[in-house]
């Protein structure tokens, strides 16, 4: 007699007999090689570094400093003279390179001269005038050169450095006894000298008028005082430079610029009355002030 199993138990069995071999391939899939282990687990880590944050460091904006005869400010405050600083320098467009028309060493002080690209044409005066020497030797140097200007007619360029301070009655009678005045592309001007209780000195500029009064008034909150006006800046005639040299008040009578104006001419710069002559420092008296102003007396 023939025995027979349900259809529906039949198909019962096959459901597990699959079930049980889809269990047994996971099963296998799941289990990994012990050599497959650290594959496995370097991805992991990369996924787990975190992403970069990009960073950005602000520079240092630029200094502004003055060093005295760089520019003819109003007022400045210091108490020694001011150390030129290094400055941040952009990395945009590139500046265009200055075209050097001219330079020359001349023993004691040197110059070099440059046009920018907009044709504006300057020259920088150099020498020692921290050390007592190298302004001696600038003040020798400046009489053999004002005895040769002396013969040419006409209107030079000063720079006055006395060898005290000049009270503003002195100083107004001095400017009219000398004919200092104003030239092509500058005025007559003093520089004076402040002096707070600390020792701070003070550096402001007055007219040939000598209105130390109103550059007292403006400082009257900080308690300093005016000491006098130590140099000065204007155009003389030649026919007045031998006796501004054997001026007992003053110390030093610069006249590089027209020298170095000279210069330039003679190796073929066009205009040289417009070259902006810069002194690297207006007056040594700075320095002149930490040796001791009776070093420098007659």
């Amino acid at each position: 007699m023939k025995t027979s199993f349900p259809r529906s138990i039949a198909m019962l069995v096959v459901i597990i007999l699959t079930a049980a071999a889809v269990l047994a391939i996971v099963s296998s899939l799941s289990a990994q090689p012990p050599a497959l282990q650290p594959a496995a687990q370097a991805i992991k880590a990369q996924q787990q570094i975190p992403t970069p944050i990009a960073t950005h460091q602000r520079l240092p904006n630029p200094v502004s400093t003055y060093s005295p005869g760089a520019a003819t400010p109003s007022v400045m405050v210091t108490s020694s003279p001011p150390t030129p600083r290094a400055t941040t320098v952009s990395r945009g467009t590139p500046e265009p390179t200055p075209e050097l028309i001219g330079k020359a060493d001349f023993g004691s002080w040197n110059y070099v001269a440059y046009k920018d690209d907009l044709g504006h044409s300057f020259a920088t005066i150099r020498y020692d005038f921290q050390t007592i020497g190298g302004i001696q030797a600038y003040v020798d140097d400046n009489k053999k050169l004002a005895s040769q200007l002396v013969s040419n007619k006409g209107q030079v360029e000063v720079y006055v450095t006395f060898r005290n301070y000049v009270s503003p009655e002195q100083f107004r009678a001095w400017v009219k006894s000398t004919g200092l005045a104003n030239g092509p592309n500058t005025q007559v001007y003093g520089i004076v000298r402040m002096m707070q209780q600390d020792g701070t000195r003070i550096t402001a500029y007055t007219g040939p008028d000598a209105q130390t009064d109103k550059v007292q008034a403006r400082w009257a909150d900080t308690g300093a005082t005016v000491k006098g006006i130590y140099a000065a800046h204007g155009w003389v005639s030649t026919d007045n430079l031998a006796a501004l040299q054997t001026d007992p008040m003053v110390f030093l009578v610069d006249v590089t610029p027209n020298v170095i104006r000279k210069d330039l001419a003679t190796h073929g710069v066009a205009d040289v009355m417009k070259v902006d002559v810069r002194m690297q420092t207006e007056t040594p008296f700075w320095t002149m002030e930490d040796a001791g102003l009776d070093k420098f007396r007659q």
